[in-house]
């Protein structure tokens, strides 16, 4: 539902499953990362994720896409 665009920092690797992207980052000292991704959607309504930062909790998220 959505076109990636960039991400910044490029990831390290990417692994493909059924449904789900896994996007691995080279983080070089524990603790905190910022990873953007750029997005363009290319459809009209709600949009859903999911992100899990590894040892973390899943964060759910919806969004709506409003023309």
């Amino acid at each position: 539902a959505v076109k990636l665009d960039n991400i910044v920092p490029q990831p390290a690797s990417v692994e493909a499953g059924d449904h789900w992207l896994g996007y691995n980052f080279t983080v070089g000292t524990p603790g905190q990362i910022t990873i953007r991704f750029d997005v363009t959607p290319e459809t009209i309504g709600r949009l859903s994720a999911t992100v899990n930062g590894g040892n973390g909790e899943p964060l759910s998220f919806r969004q709506f896409v409003y023309p």
